[in-house]
């Protein structure tokens, strides 16, 4: 978990990983970089910006996919 001023201060806390919003991956413990494909970052930060919140569906896919029609 990350303690202290935050190194990276475009980062949202997720457990003891963080996501750079800026650079557009996630970071461990550590600070290390973890790359993620792109679809897979939006949706983490879609649902850490949602902490706490249980997001519908429709919800999720409308944020995730906007002006896209998706199916199963």
């Amino acid at each position: 978990m990350f303690d202290g001023p935050d190194p990276f201060p475009q980062t949202l806390p997720c457990g003891a990983y963080a996501l750079d919003l800026g650079r557009r991956v996630l970071r461990g413990a550590d600070g290390t970089p973890i790359v993620l494909r792109p679809k897979s970052f939006e949706l983490l930060r879609i649902l850490i910006g949602q902490l706490g919140r249980a997001m519908t569906r429709g919800e999720l896919l409308r944020a995730a996919w906007p002006g896209i029609h998706v199916t199963d």
